[in-house]
């Protein structure tokens, strides 16, 4: 069944749910949706399941997939389509939405939203693997609250005006209970099986700048408002605690989260000469440290094992603790390309462990990856291996190993990974670009190899 221009698909991302000891963790992407003939199909990409394409639900006028929202506990999803009163009108159309159960049998016709309706948020019950209920926004801006069947329930209390999440992968307070950003203003978003109220601003956002919210706790978060970091406790905002210097920029951004630490990254974005600027945040008392400044723009920080963040700077890579102690480099040749590995299973109240950094070493003072070694660390051992050298590539441009969540926006990838790399393109005798392909096992010494051989 070939897919045409005007089709879409995406691959769900499974995760498990622990809820005893309050941890998620990775299981891969299981299930490709796709749309085509304008209808909904589902794919195994598991060995043991058929292989079969399998039709989800009886709609016949789906124009694309929007989303798919996966349950609390990664054992069901609910996938988030446009559809048009006809297939003619799925171009040039302000499309409705439905929310399809994966499970759905194509002899099953699922319910539609109101056309320019927008799923905004699903509120899930951590006591159920399924979707609990979602928040719908109206074309007049108003807040409701839907089930799974796509049946409105009753207006959110409160919930005029524009909506907005900044929570994405953040765990929820309470199972009825998260914050949410509405007009510029920081609220709690309480709800039940039959009702949910937007309670009364507890903080307005100062800006314009950067906006993160992020969990220290089932009670703390750490608020970041441009370049003021505060604190969230149980509906209370702290005054302000640590100021940055605006001197250093304007962007802040949250790059791993520890037990014990947020780490930041400062940076400008009017300014690519100017450095950004690495931090660690106590998550109890808000303590500020600097640790450590890499060279141009880009982000610096590889991830995090226990007390310790590793680190780009200046081209190389470097460790230091959290604390600002012992900082010091790990790797002294001349690093691009560079890839961070981690844990599969995550606290709820952090982002993943890493396990292993993978990089190319660059040869001399060549620019690329002409003739540079792939080499790769391990942070549990410390332990670096060579996986293989290139030779007339000029540079490997993508990596694709299994994506995944890790909490902070980033794609994932577990040191298990097998990776498959793409060369960036190697001139051939006419002159035109030829791709390479290579594959290599994290952690193997001499494992990479060459599956397309340059022409």
């Amino acid at each position: 069944m070939a897919l045409s221009p005007n089709d879409s698909y995406r691959k769900q991302l499974t995760r498990g749910f622990d809820a005893a000891s309050n941890t998620l963790t990775y299981l891969g992407e299981q299930v490709v949706y796709y749309t085509t003939d304008y209808k909904l199909f589902k794919i195994s990409l598991r060995k043991t399941d058929t292989t079969e394409s399998i039709q989800v639900s009886s709609l016949n006028n789906i124009c694309r997939i929007r989303n798919i929202w996966d349950s609390a506990l990664g054992q069901d999803a609910m996938i988030e389509v446009e559809v048009a009163p006809a297939v003619s009108m799925c171009n040039g159309y302000v499309p409705g939405r439905a929310l399809i159960p994966a499970n759905t049998p194509a002899s099953v016709m699922t319910a539609s939203l109101p056309s320019a309706y927008a799923v905004l948020q699903q509120l899930p019950d951590l006591s159920s693997p399924q979707a609990q209920l979602f928040v719908v926004r109206d074309t007049n801006t108003k807040l409701w609250l839907y089930d799974v069947t796509q049946g409105r329930l009753i207006e959110i209390i409160g919930g005029d005006g524009a909506y907005s999440y900044f929570s994405g992968t953040t765990p929820l307070r309470t199972p009825s209970s998260t914050h949410v950003f509405v007009n510029g203003e920081l609220r709690e978003l309480t709800w039940s099986t039959t009702a949910a109220t937007l309670r009364p601003s507890i903080y307005r956002v100062v800006g314009p700048g950067s906006l993160a919210l992020i969990p220290v706790d089932a009670r703390t978060h750490v608020l970041v408002d441009g370049l003021t970091i505060k604190r969230v406790i149980n509906g209370t905002v702290s005054v302000a605690m640590v100021t940055l210097d605006g001197a250093k920029g304007n962007v802040v951004q949250a790059k791993a989260v520890t037990p014990t630490h947020v780490i930041l990254e400062q940076s400008s974005s009017t300014n690519s000469l100017l450095a950004p600027s690495l931090y660690s945040v106590n998550k109890q008392d808000l303590r500020l440290q600097a640790l450590g400044t890499t060279a141009g723009s880009g982000a610096a920080t590889l991830g995090y094992r226990e007390n310790t963040v590793f680190y780009k700077a200046n081209g190389l890579i470097r460790r230091v603790n959290v604390d600002g102690s012992d900082d010091r480099l790990i790797a002294g040749s001349l690093a691009s390309h560079t890839r961070s590995f981690y844990s599969r299973t995550v606290s709820a109240y952090s982002t993943p462990v890493l396990e292993g950094v993978l990089w190319c070493e660059r040869a001399a003072s060549d620019t690329t990856c002409a003739n540079g070694r792939l080499k790769w660390l391990n942070t549990i051992t410390m332990g670096t291996t060579v996986l293989g050298q290139f030779s007339h590539t000029t540079s490997y441009s993508t990596w694709e190993p299994l994506a995944g969540y890790d909490g902070t926006s980033s794609s994932f990838s577990s040191i298990e990974s097998p990776l498959t790399l793409v060369s960036s393109g190697t001139p051939t005798q006419t002159g035109l670009t030829e791709m390479e392909l290579f594959v290599a096992q994290p952690g193997a010494a001499n494992s990479l190899q060459q599956v397309r051989p340059a022409p």
